[in-house]
Protein backbone atom coordinates (compact mmCIF):
# COMPACT_ATOMS: atom_id res chain seq x y z
CA UNK A 1 0.00 0.00 0.00
CA UNK A 2 1.26 3.46 -0.86
CA UNK A 3 1.93 5.90 1.94
CA UNK A 4 -0.26 8.96 2.14
CA UNK A 5 1.61 12.22 1.60
CA UNK A 6 1.90 14.38 4.67
CA UNK A 7 -0.29 17.51 4.56
CA UNK A 8 1.56 20.73 3.98
CA UNK A 9 1.33 23.07 6.99
CA UNK A 10 1.67 26.72 6.13
CA UNK A 11 4.04 28.54 8.42
CA UNK A 12 3.61 32.22 9.28
CA UNK A 13 5.95 34.56 7.44
CA UNK A 14 9.25 35.04 9.19
CA UNK A 15 10.92 38.37 9.85
CA UNK A 16 14.48 39.11 10.92
CA UNK A 17 13.02 40.65 14.06
CA UNK A 18 10.37 37.98 14.67
CA UNK A 19 11.72 34.56 15.62
CA UNK A 20 8.85 32.53 17.05
CA UNK A 21 9.65 29.59 19.28
CA UNK A 22 7.18 27.76 21.54
CA UNK A 23 9.95 25.95 23.42
CA UNK A 24 9.39 26.18 27.20
CA UNK A 25 12.56 26.15 29.26
CA UNK A 26 12.62 23.62 32.07
CA UNK A 27 14.44 23.38 35.39
CA UNK A 28 15.04 20.64 37.93
CA UNK A 29 13.31 21.14 41.29
CA UNK A 30 15.28 19.43 44.07
CA UNK A 31 12.44 19.65 46.58
CA UNK A 32 9.76 18.25 44.26
CA UNK A 33 12.26 15.89 42.62
CA UNK A 34 10.87 16.56 39.18
CA UNK A 35 11.24 18.81 36.15
CA UNK A 36 9.25 22.07 36.21
CA UNK A 37 8.96 24.96 33.76
CA UNK A 38 11.25 27.85 34.58
CA UNK A 39 9.61 30.81 36.27
CA UNK A 40 11.45 33.56 34.37
CA UNK A 41 9.60 33.24 31.07
CA UNK A 42 6.39 34.46 29.47
CA UNK A 43 4.19 33.02 26.74
CA UNK A 44 2.33 34.66 23.86
CA UNK A 45 -0.75 32.85 22.46
CA UNK A 46 -1.50 32.63 18.76
CA UNK A 47 -4.76 34.42 19.45
CA UNK A 48 -2.84 37.65 20.03
CA UNK A 49 -0.54 37.33 17.02
CA UNK A 50 -3.05 35.95 14.48
CA UNK A 51 -4.43 39.38 13.40
CA UNK A 52 -0.92 40.43 12.34
CA UNK A 53 -0.02 37.30 10.34
CA UNK A 54 -1.04 36.37 6.80
CA UNK A 55 -1.56 32.66 7.49
CA UNK A 56 -1.73 31.80 11.20
CA UNK A 57 -2.11 28.11 12.10
CA UNK A 58 -5.62 26.76 12.54
CA UNK A 59 -6.62 25.52 16.00
CA UNK A 60 -3.10 25.71 17.46
CA UNK A 61 -2.38 23.67 20.57
CA UNK A 62 0.90 25.38 21.42
CA UNK A 63 2.00 28.93 22.14
CA UNK A 64 3.18 31.27 19.43
CA UNK A 65 6.27 32.32 21.33
CA UNK A 66 7.99 31.88 24.66
CA UNK A 67 10.49 34.48 25.87
CA UNK A 68 12.77 34.63 28.88
CA UNK A 69 12.72 37.77 31.03
CA UNK A 70 15.18 38.87 33.73
CA UNK A 71 14.18 37.72 37.21
CA UNK A 72 14.51 41.20 38.66
CA UNK A 73 11.57 42.29 36.49
CA UNK A 74 9.22 40.36 38.78
CA UNK A 75 10.32 42.47 41.76
CA UNK A 76 8.90 45.62 40.14
CA UNK A 77 5.25 44.66 40.67
CA UNK A 78 4.50 47.69 42.85
CA UNK A 79 6.11 50.19 40.45
CA UNK A 80 4.03 51.31 37.43
CA UNK A 81 5.29 50.31 33.98
CA UNK A 82 8.00 48.07 35.46
CA UNK A 83 9.85 50.93 37.14
CA UNK A 84 10.69 52.78 33.94
CA UNK A 85 12.06 49.76 32.09
CA UNK A 86 9.33 50.36 29.52
CA UNK A 87 9.37 54.11 28.87
CA UNK A 88 9.29 56.49 25.96
CA UNK A 89 12.93 57.42 26.62
CA UNK A 90 13.92 53.76 26.16
CA UNK A 91 11.82 53.59 22.98
CA UNK A 92 13.44 56.70 21.54
CA UNK A 93 17.05 56.11 22.60
CA UNK A 94 17.65 52.36 22.89
CA UNK A 95 15.74 50.97 19.89
CA UNK A 96 16.84 51.18 16.29
CA UNK A 97 14.67 52.60 13.55
CA UNK A 98 14.04 49.07 12.25
CA UNK A 99 12.93 47.97 15.74
CA UNK A 100 10.50 50.86 16.04
CA UNK A 101 9.03 50.27 12.55
CA UNK A 102 8.57 46.58 13.31
CA UNK A 103 6.89 47.15 16.69
CA UNK A 104 4.65 49.85 15.17
CA UNK A 105 3.04 47.10 13.07
CA UNK A 106 1.32 45.84 16.22
CA UNK A 107 -0.37 49.17 16.93
CA UNK A 108 -4.08 49.67 16.09
CA UNK A 109 -4.54 50.57 12.41
CA UNK A 110 -5.29 54.17 11.58
CA UNK A 111 -3.57 55.62 14.64
CA UNK A 112 -0.57 57.89 14.75
CA UNK A 113 2.35 55.67 15.75
CA UNK A 114 4.34 58.22 17.73
CA UNK A 115 1.28 59.51 19.61
CA UNK A 116 0.02 55.98 20.39
CA UNK A 117 3.45 54.85 21.63
CA UNK A 118 3.85 57.91 23.81
CA UNK A 119 0.39 57.43 25.35
CA UNK A 120 1.11 53.75 26.06
CA UNK A 121 4.58 54.23 27.50
CA UNK A 122 3.60 57.17 29.70
CA UNK A 123 0.64 55.32 31.25
CA UNK A 124 -2.07 57.53 29.77
CA UNK A 125 -5.67 56.34 29.89
CA UNK A 126 -6.26 54.69 26.53
CA UNK A 127 -9.85 53.51 25.95
CA UNK A 128 -10.81 52.75 29.58
CA UNK A 129 -7.34 51.90 30.77
CA UNK A 130 -3.82 51.40 29.56
CA UNK A 131 -3.00 48.03 27.93
CA UNK A 132 0.67 48.29 28.87
CA UNK A 133 -0.14 48.86 32.55
CA UNK A 134 -2.45 45.83 32.49
CA UNK A 135 0.19 43.73 30.71
CA UNK A 136 2.98 44.69 33.11
CA UNK A 137 0.77 43.85 36.11
CA UNK A 138 -0.06 40.45 34.60
CA UNK A 139 3.63 39.85 33.95
CA UNK A 140 4.66 40.50 37.54
CA UNK A 141 1.76 38.43 38.91
CA UNK A 142 2.76 35.37 36.86
CA UNK A 143 -0.35 35.43 34.66
CA UNK A 144 1.85 35.43 31.54
CA UNK A 145 3.78 32.29 32.46
CA UNK A 146 3.50 29.72 29.64
CA UNK A 147 1.58 27.28 31.84
CA UNK A 148 -0.89 29.98 32.87
CA UNK A 149 -1.34 31.14 29.27
CA UNK A 150 -1.87 27.57 28.04
CA UNK A 151 -4.45 26.89 30.77
CA UNK A 152 -6.30 30.09 29.85
CA UNK A 153 -6.31 29.20 26.15
CA UNK A 154 -7.65 25.73 26.92
CA UNK A 155 -10.38 27.26 29.09
CA UNK A 156 -11.33 29.68 26.30
CA UNK A 157 -11.63 26.80 23.82
CA UNK A 158 -13.70 24.77 26.29
CA UNK A 159 -16.01 27.72 26.99
CA UNK A 160 -16.39 28.37 23.26
CA UNK A 161 -17.26 24.72 22.61
CA UNK A 162 -19.79 24.71 25.46
CA UNK A 163 -21.32 27.96 24.21
CA UNK A 164 -21.81 26.62 20.68
CA UNK A 165 -23.29 23.40 22.05
CA UNK A 166 -25.72 25.39 24.21
CA UNK A 167 -26.60 27.64 21.26
CA UNK A 168 -27.22 24.60 19.06
CA UNK A 169 -29.52 23.05 21.68
CA UNK A 170 -31.37 26.35 22.05
CA UNK A 171 -31.94 26.63 18.31
CA UNK A 172 -33.07 22.99 18.16
CA UNK A 173 -35.55 23.52 21.01
CA UNK A 174 -36.83 26.71 19.40
CA UNK A 175 -37.30 24.92 16.07
CA UNK A 176 -39.22 22.09 17.77
CA UNK A 177 -41.42 24.60 19.61
CA UNK A 178 -42.26 26.52 16.44
CA UNK A 179 -42.98 23.26 14.63
CA UNK A 180 -45.41 22.19 17.38
CA UNK A 181 -47.08 25.60 17.24
CA UNK A 182 -47.49 25.26 13.48
CA UNK A 183 -49.02 21.80 13.79
CA UNK A 184 -51.45 22.95 16.50
CA UNK A 185 -52.35 26.03 14.48
CA UNK A 186 -53.12 24.00 11.37
CA UNK A 187 -55.29 21.50 13.26
CA UNK A 188 -57.10 23.96 15.57
CA UNK A 189 -60.65 25.08 14.79
CA UNK A 190 -60.37 28.34 16.74
CA UNK A 191 -56.80 29.77 16.66
CA UNK A 192 -57.77 32.74 18.88
CA UNK A 193 -58.80 30.54 21.78
CA UNK A 194 -55.67 28.44 21.31
CA UNK A 195 -53.46 31.48 21.60
CA UNK A 196 -55.34 32.79 24.64
CA UNK A 197 -55.19 29.45 26.48
CA UNK A 198 -51.49 28.94 25.73
CA UNK A 199 -50.62 32.44 26.91
CA UNK A 200 -52.55 31.95 30.16
CA UNK A 201 -50.76 28.64 30.81
CA UNK A 202 -47.41 30.24 30.11
CA UNK A 203 -48.09 33.11 32.53
CA UNK A 204 -49.28 30.66 35.17
CA UNK A 205 -46.12 28.59 34.74
CA UNK A 206 -43.92 31.68 35.01
CA UNK A 207 -45.65 32.72 38.23
CA UNK A 208 -45.33 29.28 39.77
CA UNK A 209 -41.65 28.99 38.85
CA UNK A 210 -40.95 32.35 40.51
CA UNK A 211 -42.71 31.26 43.74
CA UNK A 212 -45.60 33.74 43.45
CA UNK A 213 -49.14 32.75 44.42
CA UNK A 214 -51.44 34.14 41.75
CA UNK A 215 -54.99 33.04 40.91
CA UNK A 216 -56.19 33.23 37.31
CA UNK A 217 -59.85 33.27 36.39
CA UNK A 218 -61.35 31.75 33.27
CA UNK A 219 -62.11 34.48 30.74
CA UNK A 220 -65.70 34.68 29.41
CA UNK A 221 -66.36 33.75 25.83
CA UNK A 222 -67.02 37.35 24.83
CA UNK A 223 -63.81 38.63 26.47
CA UNK A 224 -61.27 40.46 24.39
CA UNK A 225 -58.42 38.09 23.35
CA UNK A 226 -55.22 38.60 25.30
CA UNK A 227 -52.40 40.21 23.34
CA UNK A 228 -48.74 40.80 23.91
CA UNK A 229 -48.01 44.51 24.24
CA UNK A 230 -44.56 45.59 23.11
CA UNK A 231 -44.86 49.20 21.95
CA UNK A 232 -47.51 51.84 21.55
CA UNK A 233 -50.62 52.70 23.57
CA UNK A 234 -51.49 49.94 26.05
CA UNK A 235 -55.01 51.26 26.70
CA UNK A 236 -56.33 49.63 23.53
CA UNK A 237 -55.60 46.24 25.10
CA UNK A 238 -57.37 47.04 28.40
CA UNK A 239 -60.94 46.13 29.36
CA UNK A 240 -63.37 47.24 32.07
CA UNK A 241 -66.62 46.23 33.78
CA UNK A 242 -69.29 48.45 35.29
CA UNK A 243 -70.17 48.20 39.01
CA UNK A 244 -72.40 50.22 41.28
CA UNK A 245 -71.03 52.96 43.53
CA UNK A 246 -71.74 50.86 46.63
CA UNK A 247 -69.80 47.93 45.16
CA UNK A 248 -66.96 50.26 44.24
CA UNK A 249 -66.79 51.57 47.80
CA UNK A 250 -66.70 48.03 49.17
CA UNK A 251 -63.84 47.12 46.87
CA UNK A 252 -61.85 50.18 47.93
CA UNK A 253 -62.22 49.20 51.58
CA UNK A 254 -61.00 45.66 51.00
CA UNK A 255 -57.63 44.76 52.50
CA UNK A 256 -55.12 44.19 49.72
CA UNK A 257 -52.27 41.69 49.86
CA UNK A 258 -48.89 42.04 48.23
CA UNK A 259 -50.34 40.51 45.04
CA UNK A 260 -53.31 42.90 44.96
CA UNK A 261 -57.00 42.00 45.33
CA UNK A 262 -57.47 38.40 44.29
CA UNK A 263 -60.41 37.28 42.19
CA UNK A 264 -61.93 34.97 44.82
CA UNK A 265 -62.26 37.87 47.25
CA UNK A 266 -64.29 39.91 44.74
CA UNK A 267 -66.94 37.23 44.26
CA UNK A 268 -68.61 38.04 47.59
CA UNK A 269 -68.72 41.77 46.80
CA UNK A 270 -69.63 42.17 43.12
CA UNK A 271 -70.55 38.60 42.15
CA UNK A 272 -69.02 36.27 39.59
CA UNK A 273 -66.72 38.30 37.32
CA UNK A 274 -67.17 35.83 34.47
CA UNK A 275 -70.82 36.85 34.20
CA UNK A 276 -70.04 40.53 33.68
CA UNK A 277 -70.11 42.10 30.25
CA UNK A 278 -66.51 43.03 29.51
CA UNK A 279 -66.07 46.13 27.34
CA UNK A 280 -63.00 47.67 25.74
CA UNK A 281 -61.36 50.43 27.75
CA UNK A 282 -61.66 52.74 24.74
CA UNK A 283 -65.45 52.59 25.14
CA UNK A 284 -65.14 53.93 28.68
CA UNK A 285 -62.92 56.77 27.50
CA UNK A 286 -65.38 57.69 24.76
CA UNK A 287 -68.29 57.66 27.25
CA UNK A 288 -66.39 59.90 29.67
CA UNK A 289 -65.52 62.34 26.88
CA UNK A 290 -69.16 62.43 25.80
CA UNK A 291 -70.30 63.10 29.39
CA UNK A 292 -67.75 65.89 29.69
CA UNK A 293 -68.91 67.38 26.39
CA UNK A 294 -72.60 67.22 27.41
CA UNK A 295 -71.79 68.84 30.74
Amino acid sequence: SSKRPRPHIEQPPRSPLLTLSSHIHLRWDDRARRVLPADDQIGIPWRHLAPFLDSPPRAPRTLADVATVPRRIFSLADIPLLGGVLSYQVWDACLTEADRRFLARFLPPGSDAEEAVQDLLTGENHHFGNPLVTWSSALCCGDLHPDAVLNKEQQIRADKKAYHAHLKNYHSDMTDTVTRWRDKWLTCDNPKSLFRDNLAKQRRGDRQSSGENVIFSNAPKNAIPMKVVRNGDVTKYMSYIKVSRAQHDLVKRMKQSGDGIQTRHLVGVIGDIDNFHVKPYETLMEDEKQKLHDH
